[in-house]
Formats: structure tokens, C-alpha cells, sequence
């Protein structure tokens, strides 16, 4: 040894450096202990180099692979768990002590000359340990520090002139990505490392070269105690560096650091989200602007106080009144004045009245003549008719005269009954018998109207449901509205058209109520109204090749169609179930066909116990399929595959299906239990009694949950209806066993899951076994589906899978339990230890430092 001290000493003066150590000395004082806040830090510091060192064997940066890697880090490598969470908690000790450090100086004024320097670099290692926090946060790419780099980076965004640039280096990009990973990677283990040993090593530099600072006394030149650097202060910094490495051990054991869950760059930020404590403060920046703005109560008043100016202006005169307080109101108002001054100057003036006010003025009659004028034109005010109502109509006269088709079918439509003549639709003065006059562009004449133009005249008035009420019309209006929004309302072929037309159901001349049974929209005749498109192949590919034209021969086969044979008025058509102007596709949600609104659509019949009285049919179909297992799904959980009436009914063809069908019916979702079934010794038997496969034990309707109690002899269970221990008793003792393996199945879940919760609440990673666990679930549904098969071997063999893994989960869990108890183990032997030379050295210490006593 003596000679490679001799071998260095002549390279780098050791002998030198020694001596300095030697004769260097620590002041002592009441606050001597803010001394050794540097030494603790520059130990955390240390810890954080060599548990980093570790890290990087294993971490893998990207965002495909970082978050990965730490999770194989924190669950596979042995000890790994520790090496990040003594990395993680060391990280946040050391700002701590940085901060305790910083303004033990700054309160002491220890930055004052000649030690500006050495602040200055004290200042800059603190701010590059905040960098190494930041940078640091995100490597694991969790939700938490996803969000809070996103945060961090706007905050320095918000700088003036050079936010934007900052924020597209710190990001490499507009915004948090992978790139930004990898950028902080590089600023956590290279960048800010080669950076910080710099400073430090000039930090540490001019601390020995300045020595400690004393604080200031009203006597300059008074003398503080002292102690050697060398041992006296290098023990006490050891002794408190052991302490800090056991609370470092024990937080790293009692509260390990957690992943959390991988970032997701399109997932919105979790509620209450919040950075790190050192970063907190940027947040809770005063905000100077609202600092400015008046107290709420005096804006208040401010707000008061124009308001009341404002209206006093508007009622003053300054502004039209009313006109910008209340604008809708204002205009309804002023459109009501406008209307009832037309209506009374109209009616006034067409009754005479005025002619007889005139005359009278000028003395041609006397004053009882006005008074019985007055009298007759009131009369006339009240009971006439509005000009709509006159019997005149020049239009049919002349084209009944000429036999045309539509005058002759005019004579029975609705509208001439509620005394609409031609002009109404097609413009012109229905007064006049000259046709120049009557059909001249001056008086409105139309023509005939042609492709969209159609419907827009008949939504003139049956979009207004107030002309429509004068009619005596009560049924529902805006059927122009919700054409334009059905599927016929689409484009058809034909430009500048739609699909359908109002005339294309309801004809054009003879429109008859839908109550008359020679209207095409009759109940009686609505179904071959509907096949005149539906029913015809080379029209409908046009539309949709893929759309079946064979509804209305299927619908003749159906229980609606059979009864609609027989006149019945009361049955099922097309507009039963896809209403009559608001037709849309199944997969619009708002569709009377959409999947989950097909059983209220089905319901407003079947529902209906009294509609249904004379056909002898239950009417709880519904009821009960809300509450069955395929409504429950569809209904509450919105599972559109979930069958529903028609799935099992059928569509246009729907009728209740045979015995002999049910279980095709079913087996359409539920294949292979149907075909388990068949092969099973259960399939003869049922034949034989000619009983539904499917609905004998599962019922039509209300189909309930497949539960375990279903397979049980006893009174709640199926198996028992048929098997007992008399009659047959191999079904039986079947049936036990099955029910006895299921009951090992969940048995055995149950136990498995808790042991994974008891590891998982002591802070253990159990994620992998737990997703592993999961397929104990999907052995216990392929059991419900091997029980159609009756076979005791087969159904051996599928609950002895789940019992494997249900093992193995469970083997996974004791061993986490005792990982976590092994972890406390070696937690309390290293606390020992620890604390075991923290007393020798404090003995130690106590020993060096007692003063040899006076002889």
C-alpha cells in the first residue's frame, strides 16, 4: 500500500491534499447544522446517479416501449421494484434538501462577498435539479406524467417572444408525443448530468477553497469554535447519510412508487390531476389582471347601473322601444298589429260599410239607414266567410265541362269537401271563366307542379298546423318536414327529385281520408300502396340492390298478413310498424325499426290488452322481454347483436314459430349449444314427448340469466323437473357432479381473486395474474355451454382447464404475499443494520470529540 501511495503521490500530490484536509476547519455555532443540508443533498445526488446507472439496463425509451419496460422492471427483474423506487423517492428527497439547503443559505447570508460565485452555482445545481425532476417524470410514459408534462410545457410556452420556440424544443413538436420522450431522455442521462458535474465540481470547489461561512454579529471580529473537517465533520455528514439512506429504505419498502396506467395520447386528462410538489408553484402565480378588475359587489352595480341606463335610453326614445330588449316579442307584437289592421280594413271594406259611411256624410241616406248598414255589415263580420270559403270555382266548372280525368276525380277528393279549390294548388283566379284571366301570370298561375315542387304545395298547408285546425283538421301536421326527412325524402335518380312524392301514396285528384276504405293509404289497401315500389325488383336495385323486394309475399304468409286477407282493419301494415311519413333506416337510431325500439314498436299493440282482447293472445310479451336476459342486454346495456322480436318472429313473414323450429330459431345465435344439443341423449327424448328444446327450460320470452342454480335437482333447478333418484338415476347423479364441478370452479375463482386483493392492497403488482385469472370466466362459460351436451367426460374436461388456472393464480398470490412479507423482512434487517452503525458511529464520534480531562 505504501508504495502506491508513494506511486500516486508523485502523480497528483495526495500528501498535499491530505495535509490540506488536515488542517481545514468547520465553524461551530447554533446553526452549524445547516452545514451538512449540501452533504445530504450530494448524497441523494449519488444514490440517484447509481440507481439511474441500473435503471438504464432495462428501460427502453419510446412510447411503444418505455412504459413496458418498467413494468417488466418493476415485476420480473428481481429487486426492481426497489432500484425504481428508491430512484424515485431519492429524486424527490434530494430537490427537498436542495430546497432546505437554499435557503439556509440565502436566511443566513452566506451568498454575501466573497461567495457570490459559489451561490450563483448553489442557485443553478437547484434549478437543474428541478430540470432532472421534470425531464425525469415523464420517462415512465403514465397517464399522470403525460398530462403534467403537457401542462408544464404550456406554462413555458406562455413565455413572451421565445414561449413558442422553448415550447417547440422542449416538445419536438406541437405536441407531447413520442418525440418528446425522447427528448427528455436525452436531458435526463445525458444533457443535465455532464451539466450538473460541471457546476458541482466548481460548487465543491470553492466551498473548500472559501470554507464554511459565519453568520453575521454586531461584533466583526468575534470568534466562533471550530472542528476538524477531517474526521469530526466527515463522520457527523456519514452519520446523517446513513439516516437519510434508512428513511430512503423504509419509503421505498412501506410506499413503493407506482406506474399507474400507460399514457394515452386521445384520452382526456383524469380528474384532479396535479404536478409534483416542487412544481407546483408556477400554477399558483397571482393573476395580476383579475387582481385589477373592481370587487364583485362593484360590478355588480356597474352592470346595474347600465342596464338602467340602457332601457332609459331605449324608453326615452333613444332607441327603438323594445326593439333590442325584447326582439321576439317586439316583432310578434308589431306582426299581430299588422295583421288584425289588414283583416278589419279587408272585412270593413267588403261589407259595405264604408260605402254606406260616405253616403251618409254626403246626406244621400238618413242615419237609419246607416244604423241598419252598420247592423247588416256586422252580421256580415260575424257569420261570413273568409274569401277561401266562396262556392265559386271556374277552374272545376270548365274542366268538368271538358270530362278531364282529374276534374272528375276532384268531385270526391278531401280538399273540395273542405271547399280548397284548384287555385289553392295551382295559382290563378278561380273566379274568372276567361281563361287568359284565370290562368295569367299576374293572378299566381302555377301550372301543373312538377318533381319536388309537389310536396312543397301539399307542406303549405300541412305544415301549418293553424290553417290546418281551421279546417276541423285534428290529426297530426308537418308530415312535408318529416318526408324531407325520412328516406324517401333522399335524392332519387332523377335530378333535382325525391324518392317519393306526397301524390305517390296519397294520389293526386281523388285524395280521400285514410279512414275511407278506397283511400291507397287505407289500412285495407296501404300494403299494396307500399308493393307498388317494394314489390318491383329492377325500380328498387336503383336505390338498393342489397334491399329485399319480396316483403309483400312474405307478409301474406304472416299472421298479420292472413288476418289483413280477411279485411281486418285492425291488423299490422307497413305503417303500423314503419310509420307513414317519418320512414327511416334500421340503423338510424331514431327509427321506429332501430333495434332498440323495436319491442315498443311491437308493444303498441301487443301491449294493448284491450286492442288485443278479440284475438285471445297474451299481451306481457313485452313486459317480460325487458326483463329477460336478451332485453336487459339490449335495452339497458345497448348491445345491438342481442336478438329482439323480429329476430326470433321474423320481419314481414312473422309468425310464432313451431315446436319443431324453436330451436333452429335459437340456434341462429346460440350454434353450438343447439348442435351439443342434438347430439345429446336429451334430443330423442324430447322429440318423442314433442316437447320445444330451447323453451322447455330456458322459456320464450322471459328468458332468465344462465345461472350455476339451473343445473340442480333441487326445486329451483331444471334438472330436477325430470331426474330424481328413483326414476332416473344416472340423469341424476350426472347432474350432482356437474353442479359439484361448477361449484369448484367459482369456489376456486373466489379464492384466487382474494388473494390477488390481499397482495394488491399491500402494494404487490398482480396485474399479469390477474388478467390470467380472467380466463377462469371464459371456462365457466364454455361449462354452461357443454352442459347442452350431457356428456359427464366432456364436461370433466372443460372445468379441469379452469381449475389449472384458477391453481396457478392462486400459487401467484401466496407467492406476492410472501414477497411483500419477505420485503418487510429484509426492510427490517437492513433498518438494523443501518441503524446498528449509526450508533457505533455516533459512539465513535462522541469518542473522538471528548476532551482529554484536565490533570
Amino acid at each position: 500500500m505504501n508504495r502506491l501511495y508513494q506511486w500516486l503521490d508523485e502523480r497528483v500530490s495526495l500528501s498535499g491534499f491530505i495535509e490540506f484536509i488536515k488542517h481545514k476547519e468547520v465553524p461551530k455555532h447554533r446553526h452549524s447544522v445547516w452545514y451538512y443540508f449540501g452533504g445530504v443533498t450530494l448524497f441523494l445526488f449519488i444514490v440517484q446517479v447509481f440507481s439511474g446507472i441500473l435503471l438504464l439496463f432495462y428501460y427502453r425509451p419510446g412510447a411503444d416501449t418505455a412504459f413496458e419496460s418498467i413494468k417488466f422492471l418493476m415485476t420480473k427483474v428481481q429487486f426492481g421494484w426497489l432500484i425504481r423506487s428508491i430512484h424515485s423517492w431519492s429524486a424527490n428527497l434530494m430537490i427537498l434538501a436542495a430546497f432546505i439547503h437554499m435557503f439556509s443559505v440565502y436566511l443566513t447570508k452566506a451568498y454575501r462577498k466573497p461567495r457570490e460565485i459559489t451561490w450563483i452555482t448553489g442557485m443553478l445545481l437547484f434549478f437543474l435539479a428541478l430540470g432532472f425532476g421534470f425531464s425525469g417524470y415523464l420517462l415512465p410514459w403514465n397517464e399522470l406524467a403525460f398530462f403534467a408534462t403537457k401542462v408544464g410545457t404550456d406554462i413555458a410556452g406562455s413565455v413572451p417572444l421565445i414561449g413558442k420556440p422553448m415550447l417547440v424544443l422542449l416538445r419536438g413538436g406541437d405536441n407531447v408525443t413520442g418525440a418528446t420522450l425522447s427528448r427528455f431522455f436525452g436531458f435526463h442521462v445525458a444533457l443535465f448530468p455532464a451539466i450538473f458535474t460541471v457546476i458541482l465540481s466548481v460548487h465543491l470547489f470553492l466551498v473548500q477553497i472559501q470554507g464554511m461561512s459565519t453568520p453575521l454579529h454586531p461584533k466583526e471580529d468575534k470568534k466562533y469554535d471550530s472542528m476538524p473537517f477531517f474526521p469530526n465533520f466527515v463522520l457527523r455528514d456519514l452519520l446523517l447519510w446513513l439516516i437519510v439512506l434508512n428513511i430512503l429504505a423504509i419509503l421505498a419498502v412501506f410506499f413503493p412508487w407506482e406506474l399507474g396506467v400507460k399514457a394515452d395520447l386521445f384520452a382526456p386528462a383524469p380528474a384532479g390531476i396535479s404536478p409534483e410538489w416542487y412544481l407546483v408553484f408556477p400554477l399558483h402565480v397571482p393573476d395580476t389582471e383579475n387582481a385589477a378588475r373592481p370587487h364583485p359587489v362593484h360590478r355588480g352595480r356597474s352592470i346595474r347601473h347600465r342596464v338602467v341606463r340602457y332601457c332609459g335610453r331605449a324608453l326615452d326614445g333613444g332607441a327603438v322601444p323594445g326593439q333590442e330588449i325584447l326582439p321576439g316579442a317586439t316583432k310578434s307584437v308589431l306582426h299581430l298589429h299588422r295583421n288584425l289592421r289588414h283583416y278589419f280594413h279587408y272585412r270593413v271594406h267588403h261589407s259595405g260599410l264604408v260605402s254606406i259611411v260616405n253616403n251618409t256624410i254626403k246626406k244621400k241616406y238618413t242615419t237609419s239607414t246607416l244604423l241598419a248598414g252598420i247592423f247588416i255589415a256586422a252580421a256580415f263580420l260575424i257569420f261570413s266567410e273568409p274569401s277561401y270559403g266562396q262556392r265559386v270555382d271556374e277552374c272545376l266548372d270548365c274542366h268538368l265541362s271538358l270530362d278531364t280525368p282529374q276534374a272528375i276525380k276532384f268531385k270526391s277528393d278531401v280538399h273540395r269537401k273542405k271547399r280548397i279549390s284548384c287555385a289553392d294548388c295551382h295559382g290563378g283566379n278561380k273566379r274568372s271563366d276567361d281563361m287568359d284571366v284565370a290562368m295569367s301570370k299576374s293572378a299566381g298561375f302555377l301550372g301543373v307542379p312538377k318533381k319536388n315542387e309537389i310536396s312543397k304545395r301539399c307542406g303549405k298547408c300541412h305544415n301549418d298546423e293553424e290553417k290546418m285546425r281551421s279546417y276541423g283538421y285534428t290529426g297530426p301536421t308537418g308530415q312535408y318536414d318529416n318526408l324531407l326527412a325520412s328516406v324517401h325524402g333522399e335524392g332519387s335518380t332523377t335530378a333535382g327529385e325525391n324518392i317519393a312524392q306526397c301524390t305517390t301514396c296519397h294520389g293526386s285528384h281523388g285524395i280521400r281520408k285514410v279512414t275511407d276504405p278506397k283511400s291507397p293509404v287505407s289500412p285495407l289497401n296501404v300494403v299494396e300502396t307500399c308493393a307498388h315500389c317494394h314489390d318491383n325488383p329492377g325500380y328498387m336495385r336503383q336505390y338498393n340492390p342489397s334491399l329485399p323486394t319480396d316483403q309483400l309475399s312474405k307478409y301474406r304468409t304472416s299472421v298479420h298478413g292472413l288476418l289483413h286477407a280477411k279485411k281486418d282493419p285492425k291488423v299490422a301494415t307497413c305503417v303500423s310498424c314503419h310509420t307513414a311519413h317519418t320512414i327511416k333506416p334500421p340503423d338510424d337510431a331514431t327509427s321506429s325499426i332501430y333495434a332498440e325500439n323495436i319491442p315498443t314498436t311491437c308493444g303498441r299493440c301487443h301491449s294493448d290488452a284491450e286492442y288485443m282482447a278479440s284475438y285471445h293472445i297474451p299481451t306481457n310479451q313485452v313486459e317480460q322481454y325487458k326483463k329477460s336476459v336478451h332485453g336487459i342486454a339490449l335495452l339497458e346495456k345497448h348491445d345491438a347483436s342481442a336478438p329482439t322480436c323480429n329476430d326470433c318472429h321474423g320481419n314481414h313473414g312473422a309468425i310464432p314459430p313451431g315446436v319443431e323450429s324453436i330451436s333452429n330459431i335459437c340456434g341462429t345465435c346460440h350454434a353450438l349449444n343447439a348442435e351439443l344439443f342434438r347430439k345429446s341423449p336429451h334430443k330423442k327424448v324430447f322429440d318423442e314427448r314433442n316437447l320445444p328444446e330451447c323453451e322447455t327450460c330456458h322459456g320464450n320470452h322471459y328468458i332468465k340469466p344462465a345461472t350455476i342454480e339451473m343445473i340442480s335437482v333441487g326445486k329451483d333447478g331444471l334438472c330436477g323437473r325430470c331426474h330424481s333418484s328413483s326414476s332416473n338415476p344416472k340423469g341424476y347423479k350426472a347432474a350432482l357432479e356437474m353442479r359439484s364441478l361448477l361449484d369448484s370452479l367459482v369456489s376456486s375463482y373466489a379464492n384466487a381473486e382474494r388473494l390477488l386483493d390481499i397482495a394488491e392492497q399491500k402494494g404487490m403488482e398482480v396485474e399479469d395474474e390477474r388478467f390470467a385469472l380472467r380466463d377462469v370466466n371464459q371456462v365457466r362459460l364454455q361449462a354452461r355451454t357443454a352442459v347442452h351436451a350431457f356428456n359427464l367426460a366432456k364436461f370433466h374436461e372443460t372445468i379441469d382447464k379452469g381449475l389449472k388456472i384458477a391453481e396457478d393464480t392462486k400459487a401467484a398470490g401466496r407467492a406476492a404475499v410472501e414477497e411483500f412479507y419477505f420485503r418487510r423482512w429484509g426492510l427490517a434487517v437492513a433498518t438494523l443494520i443501518i441503524t446498528f452503525l449509526v450508533i457505533v458511529l455516533f459512539l465513535y464520534i462522541k469518542k473522538i470529540e471528548r476532551k482529554p480531562k484536565a490533570t
